[in-house]
């Protein structure tokens, strides 16, 4: 009956808050991704510019790689918005930008399917339960790698911390080899 007598204060479902990254998440990924002008094999896949999907033999200049950068950001943060909606997490802007950055680099996959990460997330644990579940996401194959590793630990310190950097001050990883 409210509404019908004041339509002006009727508020439509999907007028819930979108959030986007910002630019600090996205110079932070162009200075994990770094750039390359021409496609190049990584991780078994073609990339090109900042990460983003190539083809063999593909170029591409800065600003069009920034416009792909973005691209398929926006699709990182349509998957991100429902997740945190679907888990009602009311995510902050730093803890978005972290996970942003990781599904960027790893993909969406890691939302669909319980896992440490997920459950971390979800279930609100502790700083240590998160950051073994962001160090999940760093092996290469079966191994840990050590550039991604440290790309966890940076996304961890943004996740945690706010703090934008290439390279964490507060968080580091320990490799074990048992040979």
């Amino acid at each position: 009956m409210l509404v019908a007598i004041l339509p002006g204060l009727a508020f439509p479902a999907s007028a819930a808050s979108q959030m986007t990254a910002s630019e600090d998440l996205v110079d932070f990924i162009k200075e994990h991704e770094g750039f390359r002008s021409e496609a190049y094999v990584s991780g078994g896949q073609w990339s090109i510019g900042y990460g983003t999907a190539g083809s063999p033999g593909q170029t591409i200049t800065e600003a069009e790689a920034d416009k792909a950068l973005r691209d398929h950001l926006k699709a990182v943060e349509d998957k991100l918005n429902a997740f945190d909606a679907g888990w009602n997490l009311k995510l902050t802007q730093q803890q978005f930008d972290a996970l942003a950055s990781l599904s960027y680099n790893v993909g969406t996959g890691w939302m669909n399917t319980s896992g440490r990460l997920r459950d971390a997330i979800t279930g609100k644990a502790s700083e240590a339960k998160f950051l073994f579940g962001m160090s999940l996401w760093a092996n290469n194959g079966t191994s840990p790698d050590p550039g991604l590793l440290q790309r966890r630990m940076a996304e961890a310190d943004i996740y945690l911390n706010g703090v934008y950097g290439k390279k964490s001050g507060t968080y580091t990883y320990t490799i074990f080899d048992a040979n």
